[in-house]
């Protein structure tokens, strides 16, 4: 029993240490596989991030276009921009004009960053602020707690992507050794804590949101397959910002 307790709260930290600015990496001595176990708990760090937006939701004298750039930047903030690396490293190896896996897979790798990754970034975050400032300036009280959500779903979308497609590289790479230990338990308590924080009395709808963000996360590893023969550790950064996206678009459309 007291190995279970210390294995959760290992993952619980890793989680939080790999995803936030929060500590944990450096607080916890992980063992094989113990990164990719963590994702069960990737939800419970969107809810920290997704309570955040809420509390910006509800500064006072501040306009809903101030409170939306506010909200971007405190995810990027959050996250220390981890997701936004292999955004931009993604929008550079997939839009390349390359066709062979292991040229895109080297655009990837590439430390240098292209202008089709800052334009895709960059449109990518524009969106995410003009989505939130509608949300904000349309959302009735009964439904702000909905904003919680996206940074929720998307993140627990990732186990049920690592589960499902295979790794893009062969090597030991960051992604691949996440993605090892990544198995059906990781995947069944990830969208049943998507499910549980969905769950709104008062909004059915709102059960719905988890179902759009898992499918964004199917069409999405099947591109990624296609694209590069499975998936990294930049498709899944980049994953969560346009599952994110797609979160808010699902967001504003119950809201209207």
């Amino acid at each position: 029993m007291q190995g279970r307790i210390k294995k959760f709260f290992t993952h619980l930290t890793l989680a939080f240490g790999f995803l936030s600015i929060l500590p944990g990496l450096g607080r916890v001595q992980p063992e094989s596989g113990d990164l990719g176990k963590s994702s069960s708990f990737f939800p419970i760090v969107g809810l920290v991030i997704g309570m955040g937006l809420y509390l910006i939701s509800l500064i006072p004298g501040m306009s809903p276009l101030m409170r939306a750039v506010l909200s971007v930047l405190f995810m990027l903030g959050f996250t220390r921009g981890l997701h936004t690396d292999g955004l931009i490293d993604t929008f550079d190896g997939f839009l390349s004009g390359r066709r062979e896996r292991d040229e895109i897979l080297a655009v990837m790798k590439d430390a240098r960053v292209g202008a089709l990754g800052w334009m895709g970034a960059f449109f990518i975050y524009m969106l995410k602020i003009a989505l939130i400032y509608e949300i904000l300036l349309h959302i009735p009280d009964s439904y702000r707690s909905l904003i919680v959500l996206p940074p929720v779903l998307s993140r627990g979308g990732v186990a049920f992507y690592a589960f499902l497609f295979p790794p893009a590289r062969r090597d030991s790479s960051l992604g691949k050794s996440f993605l090892e230990g990544v198995g059906l338990r990781e995947l069944l308590v990830s969208v049943l804590l998507m499910v549980l924080l969905s769950f709104r009395p008062a909004i059915p709808p709102a059960l719905l949101l988890p179902a759009a963000v898992l499918c964004f996360w199917l069409g999405w590893g099947y591109t990624c397959r296609a694209k590069i023969g499975g998936i990294t550790g930049d498709t899944i950064g980049a994953g969560i910002e346009f599952a994110e996206t797609v979160g808010f678009v699902a967001v504003l459309l119950l809201v209207l």
